[in-house]
């Protein structure tokens, strides 16, 4: 399943065992003017699927976890 979600749309996800990112990762070459940058979320549930969200962003900090 792919789903693109814009303003005012949100998903729910139930029954969530654990929940991880990894790095973040550069889409852009070098030599290109403007960075692109993504990270994975990666969603576990209690029964053993798994599920991932690409989050994507033109600004590296963005993706980072706030405290």
């Amino acid at each position: 399943m792919e789903l693109s979600l814009g303003i005012g749309q949100e998903v729910n996800i139930h029954n969530v065992k654990s929940v991880s990112l990894d790095k973040t990762q550069s889409l852009s070459k070098e030599h290109e003017p403007f960075k692109k940058y993504f990270r994975t979320m990666i969603i576990e549930t209690e029964d053993g699927n798994s599920i991932e969200i690409n989050l994507y962003s033109k600004d590296e900090k963005v993706l980072e976890p706030q405290d």
